[in-house]
């Protein structure tokens, strides 16, 4: 038993040495970071964009009592933001909406 884990090990490591000095691995770590910070960056600007369209949201619906179809309205303003809920507001005020 002892023997089967020492081999398994022995390989393991040998196949882990292959890994160090090896540019490549490099490369594709530094292009594994760019991708993840650029959509965590994307990610939290768009959480952030949909917060502020749903409270908008919520304002013009029950502070102002501007009585906008709810479930379109909700995903626009979720997707798009203050800009989605604009256009809403725009098109309610033409009578598209």
């Amino acid at each position: 038993m002892n023997i089967i884990l020492l081999e398994t090990f022995t390989e393991n490591v040998t196949k882990a040495k292959d890994f160090v000095s090896n540019p490549w691995v490099l490369i594709g770590g530094i292009i594994l970071i760019i991708i993840a910070v650029i959509v965590l960056g994307v990610l939290k600007n768009l959480l952030l964009n949909s917060i502020i369209g749903a409270f908008g949201f919520l304002v013009c619906y029950f502070l102002f009592g501007i009585k906008l179809p709810l479930l379109p309205t909700i995903i626009v303003s979720a997707i798009f933001g203050p800009a989605g809920l604009g256009t809403v507001l725009i098109l309610r005020f033409f009578g598209v909406a």
